[in-house]
């Protein structure tokens, strides 16, 4: 009588284990195809893209001017414009995404679940996927190198990291807390000298790009709140306030790597130094807070920690991610495009965006004119507008003159407009060819200047 409880019965499920990541990566990776299909670029994706075909002289390069930036991904987004355009450059973000999606799965394939909640989280879905941002690089190199040190090699992880550090000033955060994972390991201080002087010399590269740019530096009212809410953004929950979010995150963290108390107190300071960096000088959003996120994800990987507590953070990211698919899907999350459209139809084939458009705050524009290929004029400045320089510029300033002398009609797009439309002289009338759609929470909308 044959033995049916002996590998012969095993056996069907070890395929099924084996094919079940790939096949949660796959789908994970058809709907980055089809985000991509109806994203309408942000402007940082095409102020970037901007910024890189306007890169001159040799120094520039290197300290790409008024960024904040390091500038390994500027150097890429260079390469790619000598054959592609904006819109197939940004088509390759599939193919990006579709390497993360076989490393994650390669990473947490025996955590399926884990795998599903990380793949599905508000960043992983959107900004650290399909998005024309270094972010999805960032990703590829965080579970190369964690699956590197899987298989015994935590020197080409550690310089996997580094190069990391090239593409954005807080990789350098991913990058410190992998040396605090090597020296808790008593790894040879010599092998981390030449990736560690790497990662210095992109982060001094950042900071040099950073120089006169006015968005650097922020005032804010209360620090303990403001950090408390720089803490709070990576493990936001949609129905609890700041204050009880930090205290449930830190919780769960605690319980997950309470074998590894160095670690974790290490942790803990890093994502105090990442709330400060976000609150005093670089702004919150979800893509920039979710260097936290990747953080905990890294300790929860090299330690092996218990996965329940990780899946507990990811599931109100799931829900936010999966709700902005949903907006994503269905309705414009930008009105750039939507403006600009407006105008042509307005103005008809005779429309040169350099003589008689003008955009203010002039950021608002920038990825549709990198699409389409045009420059328009500034509200700020009077300027022809490319890449912006931040250093140069200020976000409020209104050109009266270019108001008063641009001949007419000229066509504006603005958003909080009424200082802008309050400065065009009597005599020129302003006619709204497309309201702020009630949709956005940014109050875009485009007229015509006769």
């Amino acid at each position: 009588m044959p033995d049916v409880t002996g590998p012969a019965t095993s056996s069907p499920q070890r395929p099924l284990r084996t094919l079940l990541p790939l096949l949660i990566a796959a789908a994970w990776l058809a709907a980055q195809i089809a985000l991509l299909t109806v994203h309408e670029p942000w402007r940082d994706e095409g102020q970037a893209w901007l910024k890189a075909i306007g890169l001159s002289t040799p120094l520039d390069f290197f300290i790409v001017p008024g960024e904040g930036h390091p500038p390994l991904w500027f150097w890429l987004l260079r390469l790619l414009s000598l054959v592609l355009d904006f819109d197939q450059a940004r088509a390759l973000m599939i193919a990006v995404a579709a390497l993360n999606a076989w490393l994650l799965a390669r990473l947490l394939g025996d955590r399926p679940l884990l795998l599903v909640a990380l793949l599905l989280s508000l960043p992983v879905l959107h900004s650290w996927g399909y998005y024309f941002r270094p972010y999805s690089l960032i990703l590829a190199s965080v579970a190369g190198a964690l699956l590197l040190d899987r298989a015994g090699r935590s020197t080409a992880a550690t310089w996997v990291l580094a190069l990391a550090c090239g593409l954005h000033i807080l990789s350098g955060w991913l990058f410190a807390f992998w040396l605090l994972v090597l020296l808790h390991r008593r790894v040879p201080l010599r092998t981390l000298v030449a990736p560690s002087l790497l990662a210095l010399a992109f982060g001094g590269l950042a900071v040099l790009s950073g120089l006169g740019n006015h968005d650097g530096g922020r005032v804010v009212a209360s620090i303990p709140s403001a950090m408390i809410h720089g803490l709070y953004l990576p493990f936001r929950m949609p129905v609890l306030s700041a204050a009880p979010t930090v205290a449930i995150a830190a919780a769960l963290i605690g319980l997950g790597l309470r074998r590894s108390p160095l670690l974790l107190v290490g942790l803990g300071g890093l994502l105090l130094l990442l709330a400060a960096f976000h609150v005093f000088t670089y702004g919150l959003s979800e893509w920039h807070a979710a260097f936290g996120l990747l953080l905990v994800l890294m300790a929860f990987v090299v330690t092996r920690a218990p996965a329940w507590p990780l899946l507990l953070l990811l599931l109100p990211q799931d829900l936010l991610g999966l709700h902005k698919a949903r907006l994503e899907a269905t309705l414009p999350t930008a009105g750039d495009a939507l403006a600009y459209a407006a105008i042509a139809a307005d103005a008809g084939s005779g429309l040169d965006p350099a003589r008689s458009l003008v955009v203010w705050p002039d950021y608002l524009l920038t990825a549709t004119a990198a699409a389409g290929e045009f420059s328009y004029l500034s509200g700020n400045n009077g300027a022809l507008v490319g890449a912006i320089d931040w250093r140069a510029r200020r976000h409020r300033d209104i050109d009266a003159a270019l108001l008063a002398t641009l001949p007419t009609p000229y066509w504006l797009v603005c958003t909080a407009c009424r200082p802008i439309l309050a400065a065009i002289p009597a005599g020129r009338t302003a006619t709204r060819i497309m309201p702020p759609p009630a949709t956005l929470t940014e109050q875009i909308a485009a007229y015509r200047i006769d």
